[in-house]
């Protein structure tokens, strides 16, 4: 009995192996693009959580009252605080943030000096509202990977938050 073999096995062997590393390569590629996306959404999740904390830390220090505005296109929305402590004085300083429409979704965070941090370059249209001077509601801010391109889970992923209402501490209403 001869045991060479043949070609029937050998065509056999070779289409086992091709599905074999057919379903590998396939396991591997949709791995990467699922840990890819996953990235990106993660990457837009914790800038909109690093914005609303700095928000949350300013509104909590504001003593005075909230006031927006729009300059040169630009949403504002100051969040005025008593940097020196005097509840007299109430109004020594102000946190301002920045929406800049023109220059490309760019949020900043503005103290009294001018010296401006940019937080963001991810915001979609945040919109302020201010119900009183006492209260600022930041209407479902909207942080996308690409805000220049249309929304795709996978490659440009978007996250919405609620609304968030920020309010000034109690010592500076009167």
């Amino acid at each position: 009995m001869n045991k060479a073999i043949t070609l029937v096995e050998l065509v056999i062997a070779i289409s086992l192996m091709s599905v074999v590393i057919l379903g590998a390569t396939t396991f591997d590629t949709s791995s990467r693009k699922f840990l890819g996306s996953s990235e990106r959404r993660a990457a837009v999740l914790n800038e909109l959580n690093l914005v609303l904390d700095y928000m949350q830390k300013d509104a909590a220090n504001c003593t005075w009252s909230f006031n927006s505005t729009v300059v040169g296109g630009d949403n504002w929305l100051r969040m005025n605080q008593d940097l020196t402590n005097s509840p007299g004085n109430p109004g020594t300083g102000n946190v301002t943030y920045v929406f800049g429409v023109a220059n490309a979704n760019i949020l900043k965070r503005c103290d009294n000096t001018g010296a401006c941090v940019i937080l963001s370059r991810r915001f979609v249209a945040p919109n302020y509202t201010l119900s009183n001077p006492y209260q600022a509601i930041f209407n479902s801010p909207t942080v996308r990977y690409d805000p220049t391109r249309a929304v795709d889970n996978s490659t440009n992923p978007q996250v919405t938050s609620g609304s968030i209402y920020f309010y000034p501490s109690e010592g500076g209403r009167s």
